[in-house]
C-alpha cells in the first residue's frame, strides 16, 4: 500500500514534483559543470596566447521553440542574403566579436585559434594583448578559455542547490510516510478494540 498520495495531487503534489525535478536538474548540471572544469584543468595544456586580430562575425539564431537550435555563423555582409535564402525560418542576427590567437604548445609548436570574446570573458581585449587559454593535448587546435573561480563556484552552487532540494524532497516523503504509518497503527488498534468489545458482548 502506498502512503504518498498527498504528494501526487493538488498544490502539494505540484510543488513536490517541481522541487524533485528541479533538484535533479540542478545537481546534474552542477556535476557536469564542475566535472568538465576539473577534467580540462587536469588534462589540457596551458598557454599564453597573443591576440593577432579582432573580427566581428554575425550569428543567425532561429527564433521560437521549433527553430531555437538552428544556428549559423556567417560574414556580416552575407547576413541579409542568408536570412532571405532561409525565409521559412525566423532568424535573429547577433554580432559576435572574435579574437584570433597565436600560441605555442608545450613542445613549442606554433598554433592559431579563434575564440569569441564572450567565451574568453574578456570583452576589452585588444590586438597585441595576451590571454591565458587551455588546449587539448591530443588536438591543440581545440582551445578554450581557462575556467575561472566564478565558473567553479557556479558549478558548486548548482550542485549544492540541487542536493538541498533533493534533501527537502526526501524529508517530505519521510514525513508523509511517518504520518501514514501512525494512522495505520491507530486504525489497527481501533480494529483490535472493536473486535475485543464485540467478543465481550457475545459471551
Amino acid at each position: 500500500m502506498r502512503h504518498d498520495t498527498g504528494l501526487k495531487s493538488g498544490l502539494a503534489g505540484y510543488l513536490y514534483r517541481w522541487l524533485r525535478n528541479a533538484g535533479v536538474v540542478a545537481a546534474a548540471m552542477g556535476v557536469w559543470l564542475t566535472g568538465t572544469n576539473l577534467y580540462h584543468a587536469s588534462m589540457d595544456g596551458r598557454a599564453e596566447a597573443r591576440v593577432t586580430a579582432l573580427e566581428i562575425v554575425c550569428v543567425l539564431k532561429g527564433e521560437g521553440l521549433l527553430y531555437r537550435a538552428v544556428t549559423q555563423e556567417v560574414e556580416c555582409e552575407q547576413a541579409d542574403a542568408t536570412r532571405a535564402a532561409n525565409a521559412n525560418i525566423p532568424h535573429a542576427v547577433r554580432e559576435v566579436p572574435y579574437a584570433r590567437l597565436s600560441f605555442q604548445s608545450e613542445i613549442s609548436a606554433d598554433y592559431e585559434a579563434r575564440l569569441s570574446l564572450e567565451d574568453l570573458k574578456q570583452p576589452d581585449l585588444q590586438r597585441g594583448d595576451t590571454v591565458a587559454i587551455s588546449y587539448s593535448r591530443t588536438d591543440p587546435n581545440e582551445v578554450r578559455a581557462v575556467a575561472d573561480t566564478a565558473s567553479y563556484l557556479r558549478g558548486l552552487w548548482l550542485l549544492g542547490s540541487g542536493l538541498v532540494m533533493l534533501a527537502l524532497v526526501m524529508l517530505a516523503r519521510r514525513a508523509v510516510t511517518f504520518e501514514s504509518g501512525v494512522d495505520a497503527e491507530v486504525a489497527a488498534l481501533e480494529r483490535v478494540h472493536v473486535a475485543r468489545t464485540a467478543a465481550r458482548r457475545n459471551r
